[in-house]
């Protein structure tokens, strides 16, 4: 049974399991991603890697869907964004990483970029992105993955919409598989 709290009927028994809402109201995780970005400083694209949601739904839920903001999310996607608070982001992202062991299809990723593709599109500085392009950098900060990949996942959603640009399709199959390994 449940307590009654005013008008209120509190029901203990009915929310025991969590995992059986499927879908949370979308405002304040919203909130909560805007303030994110805005406190990690690290673009918006960069966010389904840093908090293991899925891209389409950070893009629905900073942007909308259709011209209207959603309403709700589902809840493992709320849970992901709730457990990943600033601090973890912001430490995870300078976090440094293995580049060819933990991430082993980066490298097939980075043949269809150049170094200045790097700097200038996915705003990654010039020490990572020399050495990541010529093959001699091993390790380098989380941050400058979740870029790669968070860029070349937007533009796989961008190909979907249109045409192709020539020389790009090999790099987002390959970003969908990293996007699931980061």
């Amino acid at each position: 049974m449940g307590t009654s709290l005013g008008n209120v009927v509190y029901q203990p028994e009915k929310y025991s399991n969590l995992q059986s809402i499927s879908w949370v109201d979308s405002t304040p995780f919203r909130v909560l991603l805007r303030h994110t970005i805005a406190t990690t400083e690290l673009p918006w694209y960069t966010m389904p890697s840093a908090t293991q949601t899925p891209y389409r739904m950070i893009r629905a839920l900073l942007f909308g869907s259709a011209g209207q903001p959603i309403r709700r999310i589902r809840y493992l996607d709320a849970r992901n964004l709730l457990y990943n608070t600033v601090a973890t982001i912001t430490i995870n992202a300078a976090a440094l990483v293995n580049v060819t062991g933990e991430f082993t299809k980066l490298p097939q990723l980075l043949a269809s970029f150049t170094a200045v593709e790097l700097m200038n599109q996915v705003g990654i500085e010039a020490q990572w992105a020399v050495g990541l392009t010529e093959g001699w950098l091993v390790r380098c900060p989380r941050h400058v993955v979740w870029r790669i990949i968070g860029y070349a996942e937007m533009q796989e959603s961008a190909l979907l919409a249109q045409q192709p640009p020539p020389n790009s399709a090999a790099r987002f199959t390959i970003a969908s598989q990293l996007a699931k390994a980061a």
